[in-house]
């Protein structure tokens, strides 16, 4: 999956990697999120 960014440095083409940076920013501030949670509230798995 090569990502030509010199063949489209147009600003249409930052955001077709943009939803990858959103799952990216998601998944890292879920598992941060959750860290949080069992920090605050210790469960017993």
């Amino acid at each position: 999956m090569p990502i030509d960014s010199s063949q489209k440095p147009d600003p249409p083409s930052r955001l077709e990697i943009s939803p990858q940076f959103l799952f990216r920013s998601f998944g890292f501030s879920l598992c941060f999120v959750f860290i949080i949670l069992l920090r605050c509230f210790p469960f017993k798995l």
